[in-house]
Parts: structure tokens; C-alpha cells; sequence
């Protein structure tokens, strides 16, 4: 009987360790999902522009890699493509 009850254990250890893996991918899961629905995401790109534009006059420099309008690039997809196509930031 004892036997059988590690046995029982072995295999709900190895049961409660699977869920943890897929409770932790599910996290993931939601965290990109979350981030996606940011609602800075939903900002227009002229208003993302005029935030861009403020940035890069109290903080910009064109010569050095982490200031503005540089780390502009780094953040998604949509930014780099409004920093890139806005040649009032360069």
C-alpha cells in the first residue's frame, strides 16, 4: 500500500508540473495579448507624431543611438514606421 502511495505521488507531482508549464505559457499568452491591447496602440499616428515631436526637442539627439528619436525605433513596429516616414524628427 505504501508503495502504491508513492507512486500516487510520483505521478500528481509530475501532473501538478505540467500544469505549472502550462499555466506559465498561458501567462505569456496573456501578457502579449495585453500588451497588444494597450490603448496607446490605438493612437493615431498624427497624435503619436506630436508625442514624437516633444520627445526629440526637450530630449533628442541625432548622435547618439539611445536618445530620442532613435529609441523611437526600438519600441514597436508602428513607431518606427511614423519616426522613419517623419523627417521633422531627423
Amino acid at each position: 500500500q505504501l508503495k502504491a502511495m508513492e507512486t500516487d505521488i510520483v505521478s500528481v507531482t509530475e501532473h501538478i508540473q505540467r500544469l505549472e508549464r502550462h499555466r506559465a505559457r498561458l501567462q505569456c499568452d496573456l501578457s502579449a495579448l495585453s500588451s497588444s491591447l494597450a490603448p496607446v496602440r490605438t493612437l493615431p499616428q498624427d497624435v503619436l507624431l506630436e508625442v514624437f515631436t516633444c520627445l526629440v526637442r526637450d530630449h533628442g539627439s541625432t548622435s547618439k543611438p539611445e536618445a530620442a528619436p532613435w529609441v523611437l525605433l526600438k519600441v514597436c513596429h508602428q513607431w518606427r514606421q511614423v519616426a522613419l516616414s517623419s523627417p521633422s524628427l531627423w
